[in-house]
């Protein structure tokens, strides 16, 4: 679509980035989605960085992919840390 030629011609944003995941995660595309939310969370200057690892550790829910979510560690998140262990705690069998 039209954001992701924005996003060929400036792929450094990483605002462009995160809400074109965003966009992904709800159409129910987390595969798209996942790569998106990894470069933003990745780069510790973006304000989005936090955000990004949350909608990341959502789109490994949605794709079942319970190591990855643990791999994040937003269980210890000052903001996301309660909802990431009350999700983690409810997939425990």
């Amino acid at each position: 679509g039209k954001w992701t030629i924005l996003l060929n011609a400036a792929p450094g944003n990483d605002t462009l980035r995160y809400y074109i995941a965003q966009a992904a995660l709800a159409e129910g595309d987390a595969d798209s989605a996942v790569p998106l939310f990894e470069q933003v969370a990745a780069d510790a200057a973006s304000v989005f960085s936090g955000k990004a690892r949350w909608y990341l550790f959502l789109a490994h829910l949605k794709r079942g992919d319970r190591a990855a979510m643990q791999a994040l560690h937003l269980e210890d998140d000052a903001v996301y840390g309660e909802r990431a262990r009350a999700i983690l705690e409810a997939l425990e069998p």
